[in-house]
């Protein structure tokens, strides 16, 4: 389905669907692959980011039940109550990890950021340089 989509993202239905651009659904693939991504079983082939991502996104943009995205993904309603929170979460965590990343680097004074970053623990002063050296 979302191979379908991507062939039409010029007409605009993909944006409606995913309710953002095929660009911005890449980003956050690539933000949240390694925390929502499964593994195959001998039993079964696992869901793929892709559509655990567009189910999650679809769900929450739409709020539609369970049961339709059942429909719609041709995923289970068992499966779908599983996905939508660890996904969610997954989101809302690397989201705000990319926001505080960006307040550090772009809004602060080098010694807010010290501050900062001992206030959280964040390890991010090795990750960005300070005006005054590193």
């Amino acid at each position: 389905m979302l191979a379908d989509l991507n062939f039409q993202s010029v007409s605009g239905l993909y944006k409606n669907f995913t309710r953002m651009s095929p660009s911005e659904f890449e980003f956050l693939i690539n933000l949240t692959g390694e925390k929502i991504s499964k593994k195959d079983t001998s039993f079964r082939k696992a869901i793929s980011v892709q559509e655990r991502l567009a189910l999650t996104l679809r769900f929450l943009a739409s709020a539609d039940s369970y049961v339709s995205l059942q429909y719609l993904f041709k995923i289970s309603k068992q499966a779908i109550s599983c996905i939508v929170p660890e996904v969610r979460e997954a989101l809302l965590e690397k989201l705000n990890e990319y926001l505080l990343t960006y307040l550090i680097t772009c809004l602060l004074t080098p010694w807010s950021r010290v501050l900062l970053e001992k206030l959280t623990g964040s390890a991010a002063s090795q990750e960005i340089p300070l005006i005054f050296g590193n």
